[in-house]
């Protein structure tokens, strides 16, 4: 869809920048509230990082818990957030997450088809802190949705139909397949799991409720007078106004080399998220005097590019997480000096700090780039990086070799 020339008066009361799972969920807040919502995506699909992610949501003390007999309290989370945050967690901020975690359900079940369930034995990623789960409890992830409820939408989402849950994906421990009875009925059906199946339900109670929706329109500059925000200006110089406010959600600043080299603590060989996190947001923002914290924070996962596997609508390049191969057995990583350098199996946003390791003589990142070494018997076995276990490793793009013995 494409937008109109605005008309006197007919500005909406909220615009929302960004169609991740943020910007949806402020849309539908704002809608609720009874305001008129205008929700603009710059890419001519929607969805962003979200759409591209399992859909993992974690929720201490959530409602579905007791069922499964975990025992947590707001109390344990809000100890858990403050324990791992190393003072950067503005308090309030955490009391307003975990205190009204359960009233967030129960308002987005009432008002979307979204209906979430719990990820069986996800434990937190450090659980040993104050407040952490081992045996899980918390990460919860959407249930399967039917995209055939979303008409012509159901085609303009970033990604490509997975619908799967966490559990039967790598994330979660499983292979990434079904076998072919489930994946035909799922897909006969248009069943949507993870980042994809989350954010169909919530376009579809955005719809229900009449939020405009507009892909392929981008925003470059926040207007403002006497200070206030009051509206947009759009990428073919259109200004749309807002009675009420502008919110920003749209993502990222990692496709940004200039943003990310001011900012975050270390350098992005490959991303894996929406190829239009260009920072849109930030450098508005910045424009208009916005206060900014724990800039160098990010979400690091390690990657591999797999050749051939492209096109946009896979985030413009083949970046596949390593995730599951990385912790089974019969598996390392290494360094160009052939050094195992970590835990393969630490959680992937932790691990992403071994590759920021500077090396003080050599003055560079010790452990950029790094290998994957596995034998035969680990893709026999468990599969992996696009092969099926039981298979043959027959990959053009993975290197082989002969050892006598596997390194130790």
């Amino acid at each position: 869809m494409n937008p109109t020339e605005q008309q006197q008066g007919a500005a909406p009361d909220v615009i929302v920048l960004g169609s991740g799972c943020a910007g949806m969920m402020t849309a539908l807040a704002a809608a609720d509230a009874g305001a008129s919502v205008a929700l603009y995506e710059k890419a001519d699909v929607l969805g962003g990082t979200t759409a591209l992610s399992s859909g993992v949501a974690w929720l201490p003390g959530n409602k579905y818990q007791a069922e499964h007999g975990v025992e947590d309290s707001v109390d344990d989370g809000r100890a858990y957030l403050t324990a791992l945050s190393h003072g950067m967690i503005l308090p309030e901020f955490t009391d307003a997450f975990v205190g009204t975690v359960n009233e967030m359900l129960e308002w987005v079940e009432e008002r979307t088809p979204l209906r979430m369930r719990l990820v069986p034995g996800y434990p937190d990623y450090h659980p040993e802190f104050p407040g952490g789960r081992p045996g899980g409890g918390r990460s919860t992830e959407p249930e399967l949705f039917s995209f055939d409820l979303l008409g012509e939408w159901a085609e303009k989402f970033l990604g490509f139909r997975r619908s799967m849950y966490v559990g039967e994906t790598p994330v979660g421990g499983g292979t990434g397949f079904l076998t072919p009875e489930e994946e035909k009925r799922r897909a006969d059906e248009q069943l949507e799991g993870l980042g994809r199946g989350m954010l169909g339900a919530l376009l579809k109670g955005l719809l229900d409720r009449g939020v405009e929706v507009r892909t392929g329109t981008a925003a470059v500059r926040l207007l403002t007078e006497d200070g206030a925000v009051t509206g947009v200006e759009l990428a073919d110089g259109r200004r749309v106004g807002a009675r009420r406010g502008v919110v920003l959600a749209t993502g990222g600043f990692e496709r940004d080399p200039e943003l990310v080299r001011s900012f975050l603590r270390g350098p992005v060989s490959n991303s894996p998220g929406a190829p239009t996190n260009t920072g849109d947001g930030l450098r508005m923002a910045m424009r208009v005097g916005a206060a900014l914290g724990v800039m160098r924070e990010a979400w690091w996962v390690p990657v591999v590019t797999i050749p051939g596997f492209s096109g946009e609508q896979y985030s413009g390049h083949g970046v596949q997480l390593v995730q599951r191969e990385r912790t089974l057995p019969r598996t390392i990583l290494v360094n160009g000096d052939g050094r195992r350098f970590t835990n393969e199996a630490a959680n992937y946003n932790a691990l992403g700090a071994v590759f920021h390791a500077f090396h003080p003589t050599r003055f560079a990142y010790e452990n950029q780039p790094a290998w994957a070494v596995f034998d035969q018997g680990f893709v026999e076995q468990y599969g992996g990086y696009g092969v099926p276990p039981a298979a043959r490793c027959r990959s053009g793009w993975l290197g082989r070799t002969r050892s006598r013995s596997w390194p130790r």
